[in-house]
């Protein structure tokens, strides 16, 4: 007899390496090594993208919180997937991360960390993203990153307007047109955080 171990029979909140969590497993099944056990190859790969996901929400979390008010922005629970919507349909999170109302920060934040990132793929999510913010009534960015590089920020700087003197002396930015109309700018989300006016994204009158 063969046990199918996925990842789907541990819990979220299991921070223990991967091993640790398979001997967790047979320890509770009781069947010692005698009976061998088959990993699904899917199951570790979508695990493993979860938590990538998971890590580069909580680093963003920590990058764009110090900067705002020198404390981490929490990542959203169950971000990531439709953990934030309810039984209706509405969404119940504001983006990836918690944006506590007494930090007084209208961002609306999504995180993507994928190995590799197309054109296609930031349509697609920065559409998303857009939408979303709406419905809070919020500016939204899109942070990205493909693995071993440096992370993006995507943002409509027709939304900052009181950073149009600096976005003319970046040299890493980027404007993407959608059949000839403006959809996007990005650039080096360092970069970003050290140049742009931070009171364009206050809530404070």
């Amino acid at each position: 007899m063969k046990y199918r171990i996925t990842f789907d029979m541990l819990s979220e909140e299991d921070k223990e390496s991967f091993e640790k969590r398979l001997i967790k497993v047979l320890s509770k099944l009781d069947i010692g090594s005698k009976i061998p056990v088959k990993v699904s190859k899917l199951s570790v790969g979508g695990r493993k993208s979860k938590v990538k996901g998971r890590t580069f929400e909580k680093r963003i979390g920590e990058i764009l919180g110090h900067w705002w008010w020198e404390k981490p922005f929490r990542h959203t629970p169950g971000s990531g997937a439709w953990d934030k919507q309810a039984k209706d349909g509405s969404l119940l999170a504001p983006g990836d991360l918690v944006i506590p109302n007494e930090a007084n920060c209208s961002l609306f934040v999504e995180c993507k960390k994928h190995k590799q990132i197309g054109q296609a793929d930031l349509i697609g999510w920065w559409e998303k993203c857009k939408n979303e913010a709406e419905t809070f009534q919020k500016i939204p960015v899109l942070v990205y990153a493909e693995d071993f590089k440096s992370p993006v920020i995507l943002f409509d700087k027709d939304r900052l307007q009181s950073t149009n003197t600096w976005l003319k002396s970046v040299s890493g930015l980027y404007d993407y047109y959608r059949d000839g109309v403006y959809f996007y700018s990005e650039m080096d989300l360092m970069e970003f955080l050290e140049k742009v006016e931070k009171k364009v994204f206050s809530t404070n009158d």
